[in-house]
Protein backbone atom coordinates (compact mmCIF):
# COMPACT_ATOMS: atom_id res chain seq x y z
CA UNK A 1 0.00 0.00 0.00
CA UNK A 2 1.24 3.48 -0.83
CA UNK A 3 2.61 5.54 2.04
CA UNK A 4 1.95 8.82 0.19
CA UNK A 5 -0.87 10.47 2.19
CA UNK A 6 -2.64 11.74 -0.91
CA UNK A 7 -2.87 8.18 -2.29
CA UNK A 8 -4.31 6.53 0.81
CA UNK A 9 -7.86 5.10 0.65
CA UNK A 10 -7.92 5.05 -3.16
CA UNK A 11 -7.37 8.77 -3.63
CA UNK A 12 -5.35 10.10 -6.57
CA UNK A 13 -2.96 12.98 -7.07
CA UNK A 14 -4.41 16.09 -8.73
CA UNK A 15 -2.40 18.58 -10.81
CA UNK A 16 -2.94 21.57 -13.04
CA UNK A 17 -0.25 20.77 -15.65
CA UNK A 18 -1.60 20.82 -19.21
CA UNK A 19 -0.53 17.62 -20.98
CA UNK A 20 -3.34 17.59 -23.55
CA UNK A 21 -3.79 20.06 -26.41
CA UNK A 22 -6.98 21.64 -25.05
CA UNK A 23 -5.15 24.76 -23.90
CA UNK A 24 -2.51 27.03 -25.37
CA UNK A 25 1.10 25.86 -25.41
CA UNK A 26 2.93 25.38 -22.10
CA UNK A 27 6.44 24.30 -21.32
CA UNK A 28 5.49 20.60 -21.20
CA UNK A 29 3.17 20.23 -24.19
CA UNK A 30 4.55 17.86 -26.83
CA UNK A 31 2.65 16.75 -29.88
CA UNK A 32 1.48 17.97 -33.28
CA UNK A 33 -1.14 20.61 -33.94
CA UNK A 34 -2.61 20.42 -37.45
CA UNK A 35 -3.99 23.54 -39.15
CA UNK A 36 -5.57 23.97 -42.59
CA UNK A 37 -5.37 27.58 -43.70
CA UNK A 38 -8.06 29.54 -45.52
CA UNK A 39 -5.91 32.68 -45.49
CA UNK A 40 -2.95 34.06 -43.59
CA UNK A 41 -2.69 32.65 -40.05
CA UNK A 42 -2.24 34.54 -36.79
CA UNK A 43 -1.32 32.32 -33.85
CA UNK A 44 -2.14 33.38 -30.31
CA UNK A 45 -1.97 32.23 -26.69
CA UNK A 46 -5.74 32.66 -26.31
CA UNK A 47 -8.83 32.23 -28.48
CA UNK A 48 -8.68 35.66 -30.14
CA UNK A 49 -6.99 34.00 -33.15
CA UNK A 50 -5.71 30.47 -33.88
CA UNK A 51 -4.61 29.19 -30.47
CA UNK A 52 -1.10 27.72 -30.37
CA UNK A 53 -1.55 24.32 -28.70
CA UNK A 54 1.62 22.30 -29.34
CA UNK A 55 5.36 22.59 -29.93
CA UNK A 56 5.03 21.20 -33.47
CA UNK A 57 2.63 22.93 -35.85
CA UNK A 58 1.80 21.24 -39.17
CA UNK A 59 0.14 23.65 -41.60
CA UNK A 60 -1.63 22.91 -44.88
CA UNK A 61 -1.52 26.24 -46.69
CA UNK A 62 -4.81 25.47 -48.45
CA UNK A 63 -3.97 26.46 -52.01
CA UNK A 64 -1.77 29.56 -51.71
CA UNK A 65 1.38 30.81 -50.03
CA UNK A 66 0.57 31.96 -46.46
CA UNK A 67 2.04 34.20 -43.81
CA UNK A 68 2.02 32.62 -40.35
CA UNK A 69 2.31 35.17 -37.53
CA UNK A 70 3.60 33.97 -34.16
CA UNK A 71 1.77 35.00 -30.97
CA UNK A 72 1.96 38.39 -29.34
CA UNK A 73 2.86 38.41 -25.64
CA UNK A 74 -0.08 38.22 -23.25
CA UNK A 75 0.15 40.80 -20.49
CA UNK A 76 -1.96 41.85 -17.53
CA UNK A 77 -1.63 44.13 -14.54
CA UNK A 78 0.69 41.46 -13.14
CA UNK A 79 3.05 41.79 -16.13
CA UNK A 80 3.75 39.25 -18.86
CA UNK A 81 1.45 36.23 -18.49
CA UNK A 82 2.51 34.22 -21.57
CA UNK A 83 5.50 34.68 -23.85
CA UNK A 84 7.54 32.81 -26.45
CA UNK A 85 10.70 33.38 -24.43
CA UNK A 86 12.41 30.02 -23.85
CA UNK A 87 10.18 28.23 -26.37
CA UNK A 88 11.07 26.03 -29.33
CA UNK A 89 8.50 25.48 -32.08
CA UNK A 90 8.83 23.38 -35.21
CA UNK A 91 6.76 24.49 -38.21
CA UNK A 92 5.96 21.75 -40.76
CA UNK A 93 4.70 22.53 -44.25
CA UNK A 94 1.95 19.92 -44.68
CA UNK A 95 0.58 21.42 -47.90
CA UNK A 96 -0.42 19.28 -50.86
CA UNK A 97 0.01 21.66 -53.80
CA UNK A 98 3.50 23.15 -53.52
CA UNK A 99 2.67 26.18 -51.40
CA UNK A 100 5.19 27.93 -49.12
CA UNK A 101 4.80 29.25 -45.57
CA UNK A 102 6.38 32.50 -44.41
CA UNK A 103 6.81 32.60 -40.64
CA UNK A 104 6.73 36.15 -39.25
CA UNK A 105 6.68 37.61 -35.75
CA UNK A 106 3.66 39.38 -34.25
CA UNK A 107 4.85 42.67 -35.77
CA UNK A 108 5.09 41.13 -39.26
CA UNK A 109 8.89 40.84 -39.35
CA UNK A 110 10.20 37.89 -41.38
CA UNK A 111 11.55 34.90 -39.42
CA UNK A 112 11.95 32.14 -42.02
CA UNK A 113 10.54 30.35 -45.05
CA UNK A 114 9.10 26.85 -44.69
CA UNK A 115 8.97 25.43 -48.20
CA UNK A 116 6.76 22.64 -49.50
CA UNK A 117 8.08 19.35 -48.11
CA UNK A 118 10.20 21.13 -45.50
CA UNK A 119 10.12 21.94 -41.77
CA UNK A 120 11.94 24.56 -39.72
CA UNK A 121 12.56 24.92 -35.99
CA UNK A 122 12.50 28.35 -34.35
CA UNK A 123 13.76 29.15 -30.85
CA UNK A 124 13.10 32.26 -28.78
CA UNK A 125 15.95 33.32 -26.44
CA UNK A 126 13.64 36.28 -25.84
CA UNK A 127 10.17 36.97 -27.18
CA UNK A 128 11.42 39.67 -29.55
CA UNK A 129 14.49 37.73 -30.79
CA UNK A 130 13.48 34.54 -32.64
CA UNK A 131 16.24 32.46 -34.20
CA UNK A 132 16.07 29.57 -36.65
CA UNK A 133 18.18 26.45 -36.14
CA UNK A 134 20.20 26.69 -39.35
CA UNK A 135 19.76 28.60 -42.60
CA UNK A 136 19.23 25.80 -45.15
CA UNK A 137 15.75 25.66 -46.69
CA UNK A 138 14.01 23.46 -49.27
CA UNK A 139 11.08 24.14 -51.55
CA UNK A 140 9.44 22.04 -54.26
CA UNK A 141 7.33 23.43 -57.09
CA UNK A 142 5.44 21.54 -59.81
CA UNK A 143 4.83 23.22 -63.19
CA UNK A 144 2.49 21.73 -65.76
CA UNK A 145 2.14 22.15 -69.52
CA UNK A 146 3.01 25.43 -71.20
CA UNK A 147 4.25 26.91 -67.88
CA UNK A 148 7.62 25.48 -68.90
CA UNK A 149 7.90 28.26 -71.46
CA UNK A 150 7.67 31.15 -68.99
CA UNK A 151 9.35 32.41 -65.82
CA UNK A 152 7.73 31.22 -62.57
CA UNK A 153 8.63 32.41 -59.08
CA UNK A 154 9.62 29.50 -56.81
CA UNK A 155 10.12 31.53 -53.61
CA UNK A 156 9.01 35.19 -53.38
CA UNK A 157 11.51 37.23 -51.37
CA UNK A 158 10.88 40.56 -49.64
CA UNK A 159 13.38 43.29 -48.81
CA UNK A 160 14.10 41.91 -45.31
CA UNK A 161 16.08 38.84 -46.46
CA UNK A 162 17.95 37.26 -49.36
CA UNK A 163 18.44 33.72 -50.66
CA UNK A 164 21.44 31.80 -51.99
CA UNK A 165 20.62 28.62 -53.96
CA UNK A 166 23.03 25.73 -53.41
CA UNK A 167 21.56 22.77 -55.28
CA UNK A 168 18.55 21.80 -57.36
CA UNK A 169 16.89 18.83 -58.97
CA UNK A 170 14.63 19.28 -61.97
CA UNK A 171 12.60 16.31 -63.23
CA UNK A 172 10.79 16.47 -66.59
CA UNK A 173 8.03 13.94 -67.29
CA UNK A 174 5.10 13.48 -69.65
CA UNK A 175 4.84 14.33 -73.33
CA UNK A 176 8.16 15.50 -74.77
CA UNK A 177 8.79 19.13 -75.58
CA UNK A 178 11.04 20.38 -78.36
CA UNK A 179 14.76 19.96 -77.63
CA UNK A 180 15.70 23.62 -77.62
CA UNK A 181 15.89 26.50 -75.19
CA UNK A 182 17.45 26.59 -71.74
CA UNK A 183 16.46 25.73 -68.18
CA UNK A 184 17.75 27.88 -65.32
CA UNK A 185 17.09 28.42 -61.63
CA UNK A 186 17.74 32.12 -61.12
CA UNK A 187 17.78 34.76 -58.42
CA UNK A 188 16.53 38.19 -59.44
CA UNK A 189 13.47 39.64 -61.12
CA UNK A 190 11.61 37.19 -63.35
CA UNK A 191 11.95 38.25 -66.96
CA UNK A 192 14.98 40.46 -66.27
CA UNK A 193 18.72 39.86 -66.09
CA UNK A 194 19.53 37.16 -63.54
CA UNK A 195 21.52 37.81 -60.38
CA UNK A 196 22.64 34.16 -60.35
CA UNK A 197 22.19 31.06 -62.44
CA UNK A 198 21.77 27.54 -61.13
CA UNK A 199 21.29 24.47 -63.28
CA UNK A 200 22.08 25.81 -66.77
CA UNK A 201 21.09 23.42 -69.55
CA UNK A 202 21.45 24.02 -73.27
CA UNK A 203 18.79 21.55 -74.32
CA UNK A 204 15.64 20.33 -72.62
CA UNK A 205 15.14 16.58 -72.83
CA UNK A 206 11.86 15.03 -71.73
CA UNK A 207 11.71 12.78 -69.81
CA UNK A 208 14.93 13.61 -68.00
CA UNK A 209 16.35 14.51 -64.61
CA UNK A 210 18.90 17.26 -64.09
CA UNK A 211 20.82 17.70 -60.85
CA UNK A 212 23.03 20.68 -60.14
CA UNK A 213 25.07 20.92 -56.92
CA UNK A 214 26.69 24.34 -57.21
CA UNK A 215 25.64 27.84 -58.16
CA UNK A 216 27.56 30.43 -60.12
CA UNK A 217 29.22 33.08 -57.96
CA UNK A 218 27.06 36.14 -57.42
CA UNK A 219 26.45 39.02 -55.03
CA UNK A 220 23.26 38.34 -53.00
CA UNK A 221 20.51 40.96 -53.25
CA UNK A 222 17.83 41.58 -50.65
CA UNK A 223 14.36 41.11 -52.10
CA UNK A 224 15.48 39.14 -55.19
CA UNK A 225 13.09 36.25 -55.91
CA UNK A 226 14.18 32.66 -56.52
CA UNK A 227 12.54 31.56 -59.76
CA UNK A 228 12.40 28.99 -62.55
CA UNK A 229 13.46 30.60 -65.81
CA UNK A 230 11.61 29.09 -68.74
CA UNK A 231 12.35 29.76 -72.38
CA UNK A 232 9.95 30.65 -75.18
CA UNK A 233 12.07 28.46 -77.47
CA UNK A 234 10.88 25.41 -75.51
CA UNK A 235 7.88 24.33 -77.55
CA UNK A 236 5.56 21.39 -78.03
CA UNK A 237 4.19 19.13 -75.31
CA UNK A 238 0.73 19.18 -73.81
CA UNK A 239 -1.04 19.26 -70.43
CA UNK A 240 0.80 16.10 -69.37
CA UNK A 241 4.21 17.76 -69.76
CA UNK A 242 5.39 18.42 -66.22
CA UNK A 243 8.47 19.60 -64.39
CA UNK A 244 9.12 19.19 -60.66
CA UNK A 245 11.67 21.68 -59.32
CA UNK A 246 13.25 20.87 -55.94
CA UNK A 247 15.62 23.59 -54.73
CA UNK A 248 17.81 23.81 -51.64
CA UNK A 249 18.86 27.30 -50.66
CA UNK A 250 20.20 29.32 -47.75
CA UNK A 251 18.19 32.18 -46.31
CA UNK A 252 19.88 35.13 -44.66
CA UNK A 253 18.60 38.30 -42.98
Amino acid sequence: MSKIPQLLHGNRLEHDIAFANDTSITGVVNGVQSITATGDITLSFDTTNTMLRAATVAIDAGGANRNVATPVELTSTNGVEKSLKGRQITFVNASTAGEALFIVDSAGNHICIVGYGDSQTVIWPSHAKPETLGSLRKHTLTLIGTALNTDTVIVPVDASFYVVPVSAKVIFTGTAKTLSGTVNIEVGAAGAAAEAVLLPENAVKVPATYIQTAAAAFIPVYGADLYFAGDAAISGGDATSKVVVEVYFHEFK
